[in-house]
């Protein structure tokens, strides 16, 4: 269960819950809403938006995991953290791959409360580092950094290359 501190600042009651495939589809209905208004704008379908979170589903994927949040009174997902497990020889990062809350819930200490909650349950995990991508020059990358997540230091670079599908005949 979230702590009550934010029951009083959101005046929800709500519930932690570990993702599974029976929340896909409310769970992609939600990340099909935030994406696809400010600040991306992106073009998301239900049909991709549940490809897309799916794959946090431990039984989809051994290495993914997700929480969301369900307001119990309305009990609807309100809010969802997901990604993927990385493993090394000495140490175990987590990427967050997707973090969202409803659109009409942002700004409400919700975000905080569920980021919060989930680092609790990496630590708990023996995970040594959480990394992520975001917007440069956004809230998101400034609600991250306000929360101490710093941009990466080390001699890693992050580099991507657009491909074309071949056309096969």
């Amino acid at each position: 269960m979230i702590q009550p501190a934010i029951n009083k600042f959101i005046n929800l009651s709500m519930d932690l819950l570990k993702f599974n495939k029976n929340y896909l589809n409310e769970v992609g209905k939600l990340y099909m809403d935030v994406f696809n208004s400010d600040p991306w704008n992106e073009k998301w379908t239900i049909t991709s938006s549940m490809k897309r979170v799916e794959y946090f589903s431990p039984s989809i994927n051994k290495y993914g995991l997700g929480y969301l949040i369900k307001d119990k009174g309305k009990g609807k997902v309100i809010g969802f953290i997901g990604g993927v497990f990385y493993y090394y020889d000495q140490f175990t990062i987590f990427t967050i791959e997707e973090m969202f809350i409803n659109n009409n819930l942002q700004n409400k200490g919700i975000g905080n409360q569920l980021l919060i909650e989930f680092e609790k349950i990496l630590t708990k995990m023996k995970v040594n580092k959480i990394e992520l991508k975001t917007l440069k020059k956004s809230y998101v990358e400034k609600f991250y950094k306000n929360r101490g997540y710093i941009t990466n230091k080390n001699n890693r670079i992050y580099l991507a290359k657009d491909i074309k599908m071949a056309v096969v005949a």
